[in-house]
């Protein structure tokens, strides 16, 4: 199971790594008179963090929590590929 499959674009392994690289610009470039190591690792902390779970944590815990859920509703397995097929043919 692939979460970012029914993430929206902005929550796409892409966008999160831009955005990460941004903040972590931005610090640098806030920081008053030249950027310093001191700066660079304060920046990093959150970023690396909000990295990790978005893209290991979230991703690896949506897989188990699917799988979870599959083999408790056997009955639904079928429906999830119909489901979401039927409801392309619907907006076409």
């Amino acid at each position: 199971m692939n979460l970012f499959h029914y993430l929206p674009w902005w929550l796409q392994p892409a966008p999160i790594l831009v955005s990460g690289l941004l903040f972590f610009a931005a610090a640098l470039l806030i920081d008053s008179e030249e950027p310093t190591l001191k700066a660079a690792v304060i920046a990093a902390g959150p970023v690396a963090l909000y990295y990790a779970i978005a893209l290991f944590v979230l991703p690896s815990q949506f897989a188990k929590f699917a799988v979870n859920y599959m083999r408790k509703h056997p009955e639904l397995e079928g429906q999830a590929a119909t489901g979401a097929r039927a409801s392309r043919d619907a907006a076409e």
